[in-house]
């Protein structure tokens, strides 16, 4: 989230990937403010591509790493933050 705002600070496009949709998404989000914020950026992405259906535990990471490998492919540049 942190790099998201500062992308749009800087002026550039935001397009989004989720392994979920987003309403299933959110709800990784524990704090609310989280869930505001990303709510927040969501709605100013130029694009947002949700992969998959409803959560099913026994394939989650499978979505998220749908949703990686897809954001890889179509990435001009990959700004990695670790924590």
């Amino acid at each position: 989230r942190l790099f998201a705002s500062a992308v749009l600070a800087a002026g550039w496009r935001l397009e989004t990937v989720l392994p979920f949709a987003a309403r299933e998404y959110e709800n990784d989000f524990a704090a609310d403010g989280a869930k505001t914020e990303f709510r927040e950026l969501l709605s100013r992405a130029s694009a947002t591509l949700e992969i998959g259906d409803a959560r099913r535990e026994e394939d989650a990471s499978e979505a998220y790493e749908t949703a990686g490998l897809v954001m890889l492919d179509h990435a001009d540049l990959i700004v990695a933050i670790w924590d």
